[in-house]
């Protein structure tokens, strides 16, 4: 049954049932979906007319419905020499399919926050910790997936999940061009578990690339001496593609592929940590505060990319400590080591 409902959502983003057509599902399951409000009932309309998907005129019309002494009857208004149809209440469409309680219904059910935001007809953004995000789209048709606002600037090893109600997208430029931008997309009809509106997530994350959804590991790492402090530790940009790395008399040049700033993506280029730690932290002498001129995508994301290049440095030189100083003390994020640009001769 929960293979019509989504079928008839993926058609329209707030599909209507009749009763009759409700006569599938159990009476538990029909009390919990209208107890959960997944299913609303919806009023007569005041007008005293409505439109019903079936049954419809020889034609193949929808019909319009008006309510007489003897009950309910059908009739097309573009074909009026048809004989009208008459009809009980259980015909009639009452009861609507709120996509947005469906997704609150599955947040609850997963333990994850309520936090399921409407974005433009039909399509709703869900937090998840483990992803960027969960995106429900109901027709993948009605939407360029990759121009949405904030989804288009997903940074390296974040994704998102594309949600749609029961189709998936055939066409692998378009699949491509999802993967390429980070994200992709399932059927719900296939992880949702209708019983418990729990989401089976293992099988369908598993399809995104290696490279987005884990941390890159190193290839080679600096040879540290265990009591090694990142104050003792300078960093030098000697390329576009390469760093120096030097403490206690040790030096070691390294690629950004060899240290885990690859993009998956796009080949043999680096990812946008790489970009910021060169143009925007290294260009910045190790200092990045609120007025630090930095590109708009990176000024969003400041939190983020520090975190991940964090992580990096960390595992570059297998020093435990943060290699930043609080934000709080400096009120930026600056660097414990010294950072410098020597691209141009700067040193």
């Amino acid at each position: 049954m929960i293979r019509f409902l989504l079928q008839e959502l993926e058609k329209t983003p707030h599909p209507t049932f009749s009763k009759n057509e409700l006569l599938a599902i159990s009476p538990t399951d029909f009390e919990k979906l209208t107890r959960a409000h997944i299913l609303e009932y919806r009023q007569p309309d005041p007008s005293g007319m409505e439109c019903i998907r079936h049954p419809r005129c020889s034609h193949g019309c929808g019909l319009v419905v008006l309510e007489t002494d003897f009950g309910y009857e059908a009739f097309c208004p573009d074909h009026p020499e048809e004989d009208p149809i008459s009809l009980t209440e259980a015909n009639l469409p009452r009861y609507v399919l709120s996509v947005e309680s469906l997704l609150h219904a599955i947040c609850e059910a997963n333990g994850w926050p309520k936090k399921v935001q409407p974005i433009e007809k039909g399509c709703f953004f869900i937090a998840y910790n483990e992803v960027t995000g969960i995106l429900f789209v109901h027709d993948l048709r009605l939407i360029n997936l990759t121009k949405l606002s904030g989804i288009k600037n997903l940074i390296q090893q974040e994704a998102l999940v594309v949600l749609t109600p029961i189709s998936t997208g055939q066409d692998l430029e378009f699949i491509g061009a999802l993967h390429s931008g980070g994200m992709v997309q399932a059927a719900l009809i296939d992880v949702l578990n209708p019983d418990n509106f729990q989401l089976s997530l293992h099988g369908f994350l598993a399809k995104i690339p290696s490279a987005i959804t884990a941390e890159q590991t190193p290839k080679s790492i600096f040879p540290s001496p265990p009591d090694l402090r990142w104050e003792e530790v300078v960093i030098s940009f000697v390329s576009n593609d390469s760093i120096r790395i030097q403490a206690r008399g040790k030096s070691e040049r390294f690629t950004f592929a060899e240290i885990g700033f690859k993009d998956g993506r796009k080949g043999d280029l680096p990812d946008s940590i790489w970009k910021f730690f060169r143009d925007g932290l290294a260009a910045n002498g190790g200092e990045i505060h609120w007025k630090t001129k930095l590109d708009s995508t990176d000024k969003g994301k400041l939190k983020a990319i520090i975190s991940k290049l964090r992580a990096r440095l960390k595992s570059i030189t297998g020093l435990k400590e943060d290699p930043f100083f609080p934000y709080r003390r400096t009120h930026g994020y600056n660097t414990k080591f010294t950072l410098i640009d020597s691209r141009y001769g700067n040193d």
